[in-house]
């Protein structure tokens, strides 16, 4: 049997629909969207129904939060490296601003075609630094020197013993830890080695230089401010060639005896460039 639906006449209809829309005009109900959403939304109009079936109660109508805006990740490029490694990232645009030095296109066009993978950068954040070597194919630690000698310690004793190490750093990117190894100070040089992983070298005296003091002048912080670390340098007069800490104001270079033990002489690492 089916149920029967009331209905209403034509007259009576249109006069209780045009109260409707004139009392819900007082109500605020002002907008025509507002009626049309139900016709046309069927979820709209259900709810709706079940609003008016229920009588019409109370409810109030939860605040619509504001949409967090999206966190746009830069897909490559310098804007990728500073969003993933922050402020262990040092551009070339960036040195020559603090360092008051000139890249020509050539160097900038290299540096920005050759930068580390996405992996590699997620493997170094908090770890290593990255940062772009110099505007030239290759300079020597007195040319680092030359550039600021107040980043430094030892005064003129720095340039005789800069005269002897023949090492230089090359216009390459260049993943430098910040500190030493863990656990790797006091133990002789030849066990020191077993520390580095497969990714990792141990760089250069140059390179350590280069990235302290360009560090130093671009976020102001010191990468060693109290340790001595081993590099893989090797001064004319057969000494294995140390920086020491930098916290007395200017980075340390210091000769030592190969198989010497010291106190808090760690060894330096970098990542490989793949």
């Amino acid at each position: 049997m089916k149920e029967k639906v009331a209905t209403l006449e034509t007259s009576s209809a249109l006069g209780k629909a045009a109260k409707f829309f004139r009392v819900m005009g007082e109500e605020g109900v002002v907008d025509w969207n507002s009626y049309q959403t139900p016709i046309d939304d069927k979820e709209a109009r259900s709810n709706l129904a079940k609003f008016l079936k229920a009588g019409c109660p109370d409810f109030k109508v939860k605040p619509k939060l504001p949409e967090a805006p999206a966190v746009i990740i830069p897909k490559q490029g310098y804007a990728l490296a500073k969003h993933i490694l922050g402020d262990d990232f040092i551009s070339p645009e960036l040195i020559a601003e603090v360092r008051n030095i000139k890249y020509g296109k050539s160097f900038l066009r290299h540096y920005i075609t050759s930068l580390p993978s996405k992996e590699i950068m997620e493997e170094i954040r908090g770890n290593f630094i990255l940062i772009a070597g110099p505007n030239e194919n290759e300079i020597p630690l007195l040319r680092i020197y030359n550039f600021k000698p107040k980043l430094f310690s030892g005064g003129n004793q720095c340039i005789r013993e800069f005269l002897l190490i023949r090492d230089k750093i090359s216009a390459e990117w260049l993943m430098l830890r910040k500190g030493i190894i863990s656990n790797s100070a006091e133990e002789y040089w030849i066990e020191q080695q077993e520390f580095l992983c497969a990714t990792e070298y141990i760089p250069t005296i140059t390179e350590a230089v280069w990235g302290e003091t360009t560090y130093k002048e671009a976020r102001n912080i010191w990468l060693f401010p109290n340790i001595y670390g081993r590099t893989s340098s090797v001064s004319s007069d057969d000494c294995r060639v140390n920086i020491g800490p930098s916290s007395g104001g200017g980075v340390l270079v210091i000769n030592d005896v190969v198989v010497n033990r010291r106190h808090g002489l760690g060894l330096l690492s970098a990542r490989k460039r793949e």
